[in-house]
């Protein structure tokens, strides 16, 4: 197989949990953990939160899905696939990768996947040589057992076992600590007394959920992803105040969301068109922004949430999904819209969502996937219109049409 590096100049991951029920880095110590060890805002408990496998993973035209029998199936630009097929559009192709995973994630052109033992493996074309295998798929051995794996900034990085955080790659957005590319896994350790859960990455940082319900982000900033009130980077984790604990992350391009405790959605950074659920309030030169987190209007009890570019969705506790912000691409799935908000509800019921640029897709709660908005190289369904503007199944070899 061809050789593979790692990049994510275009993230959308956020791995999935439940409660079960350029200016200089900044060196702030009131929100700058140096290395994650700035004070926790208040002493709590522990969250009972329960990562949960990622089975959904959309990438630079391509979209993946890893089904109950661990079968990989793609489908979109050939070419991109994990293991790259012709190029043109494809319709969903099972990819012979010859490792079972359990997970994945996807930016740009690579994905990777946990496999049962807890080992990352890797695939997808090069853009820069910035991190080498001898092979697609081999696992990255210098990086420790993971409990998940998400992909931001340039770099790979997982959480560890233990509670840790590892990551490799290029470091040309700070999410290294500085390093401007390292071989040897970066570690990130978690709050004094705390340990990471989970993680998210964007096109040039990266956020990470610790066991309290804190968020803490680091890398580029400069369109106030990183929630700490400021445009400037930061090397270090920076925690973000959200007033109250956290239950699920997630971020794409130069945006972040959280879903808290009451089950109100959050988000800050690049906010035209609605993107983060109001009118963002500053002016980050090629688009408005939040510097601070922004609470989504009209989402009160949600489970999940994905941003995407100009818009975002969320899940319901029941499972319900409403999407919020520009949709002329389709990627609100009720039709072509110009902009939604307060949010409109979604005709379906599912366990996940996931979006990606100007495109979204669901994991049914009655199985099967479903997928609306730009429909560049068929990454949103086997149809040849430009675009998806309602859920549309996807076929896997074998099913009914």
């Amino acid at each position: 197989m061809k050789r593979w590096m790692i990049l994510a100049l275009v993230a959308a991951t956020g791995v999935l949990f439940t409660a079960c029920d350029r200016g200089e880095p900044t060196s702030n110590p009131e929100t700058k953990a140096e290395g994650a060890t700035a004070e926790q805002p208040e002493e709590l408990p522990p969250l009972n939160l329960e990562v949960k496998p990622q089975r959904l993973a959309l990438g630079w035209g391509f979209s993946c899905y890893l089904n109950d029998a661990h079968e990989l199936w793609c489908w979109g630009w050939g070419e991109h696939f994990p293991v790259p097929g012709p190029k043109e559009a494809l319709p969903p192709t099972k990819q012979e990768i010859g490792v079972e995973l359990v997970s994945i994630a996807a930016s740009h052109l690579t994905m990777c996947g946990l496999d049962q033992a807890g080992q990352v493996h890797c695939f997808g074309q090069p853009l820069y040589a910035n991190l080498k295998n001898p092979d697609d798929g081999a696992p990255l051995s210098s990086l420790s057992k993971a409990n998940s794996v998400f992909l931001g900034g340039g770099s790979v990085c997982i959480v560890t076992l233990k509670g840790g955080i590892e990551c490799l790659g290029a470091d040309s957005y700070n999410i290294l600590g500085g390093d401007h590319f390292t071989r040897a896994p970066h570690i990130v350790p978690p709050p004094d007394g705390d340990r990471w859960v989970a993680g998210a990455g964007g096109q040039l940082h990266v956020c990470a959920l610790s066991s309290l319900g804190s968020v803490w982000c680091w890398g580029d900033n400069n369109y106030g992803q990183l929630g700490i009130g400021t445009k400037s980077p930061s090397t270090q984790p920076a925690l973000v105040s959200l007033g109250r604990r956290t239950l699920f992350l997630a971020a794409d391009g130069m945006t972040t969301c959280a879903v808290v405790e009451d089950g109100s959605v959050w988000c800050w950074g690049s906010g035209d068109l609605g993107a983060l659920g109001q009118e963002a309030p500053e002016d980050c030169g090629e688009s408005s922004c939040s510097l601070n987190p922004l609470q989504v209007s009209g989402v009160d009890s949600a489970s999940q949430v994905s941003p995407g570019s100009f818009h975002g969705c969320s899940l319901n506790r029941s499972g319900t999904a409403e999407c919020w912000g520009a949709g002329r691409k389709g990627q609100l799935g009720v039709g072509d819209k110009p902009k939604q908000s307060p949010p409109r509800k979604l005709a379906l019921t599912a366990k996940s969502i996931l979006c990606e640029n100007l495109r979204c897709c669901a994991e049914l709660r009655d199985g099967g996937v479903v997928c609306w908005g730009d429909n560049g190289s068929r990454t949103a369904a086997n149809v040849d219109d430009k675009i998806v503007s309602m859920p549309t199944p996807i076929i896997f070899g074998g099913e009914d049409e």
